[in-house]
This record gives structure tokens, C-alpha cells and sequence, in this order.
């Protein structure tokens, strides 16, 4: 079982401009220890060369023994050929990896059915809606 929570309201002051790489959240973070900052925005992604939107949450899972650990949930969202909006992530104890080790391990899993133009599209319009 695991609860993660995320609030747009707990997002850094400091997050990069949009354009921005994913692994400038943390760059100034040297300890093995993620910044335990929350993010949501589009980044341009290095492989399909289209936006996608990558944000995190920070959450408990139970193990066998009962007892809960600290996890940061990594999530990838893009748009499929078929326009729908598909997710992968990425989940890690945050005592042994990294903020941006999770970035670079999700955008680096291939996208199932990703369309680069829907993508754009989507995000583009949700940042129109934003402004």
C-alpha cells in the first residue's frame, strides 16, 4: 500500500523556467539526498524532441514489517496517437537515490505510442490557459 500527496501549492518558488532541463532541479542539492521539492511542468523531452509533463509527489509505502518509508513518485505524462494522456513513473526510497537519478531513469524508458505533436499540442494549450 503506499499514499502520496501533492500539492501545486508546495511548488518551489525558485522551479526553473519551463525550457528548463529537468536536472536543474536539484543541481544545488550535493548530499545523496533528493531537494524534497515539489515540481509540475512541461520539459522539453531529449529523446522524442516534444513536451511532456514531468511532476512529482512524496509518499509512504508500507512494508512487510509494517512499518513505512519515506518514497518520491517520478511521473512522466504525454499524449498517444489516439489522444490519450498515458503515464509512467518512476518510485524510489528517497534515502537511497536522488531527485534527478529518478528524472534521468524515467526519460530514458521508451514511451509506448507517444505522439511528439499531440504532446506539443496539449501542453502548448494548457500553457495558453495558464497565461
Amino acid at each position: 500500500m503506499f499514499e502520496a500527496h501533492f500539492s501545486p501549492d508546495l511548488l518551489s518558488e525558485s522551479e526553473p523556467a519551463s525550457n528548463d532541463l529537468p536536472l536543474t532541479l536539484t543541481q544545488n542539492n550535493k548530499s545523496s539526498q533528493p531537494s524534497n521539492q515539489l515540481f509540475a511542468k512541461d520539459v522539453q523531452h531529449p529523446i522524442y524532441n516534444c513536451k511532456i509533463w514531468l511532476w512529482n509527489a512524496f509518499g509512504k509505502r508500507e512494508s512487510t514489517a509494517n512499518a513505512t518509508q519515506l518514497h518520491e513518485f517520478v511521473h512522466l505524462e504525454y499524449k498517444t496517437k489516439t489522444n490519450e494522456t498515458a503515464t509512467i513513473f518512476v518510485e524510489s526510497s528517497i534515502k537511497n537515490t536522488t531527485t534527478n537519478m529518478i528524472i534521468n531513469q524515467i526519460l530514458t524508458r521508451p514511451l509506448p505510442d507517444i505522439s511528439p505533436e499531440k504532446s506539443d499540442k496539449w501542453l502548448d494549450s494548457l500553457q495558453n490557459a495558464r497565461n
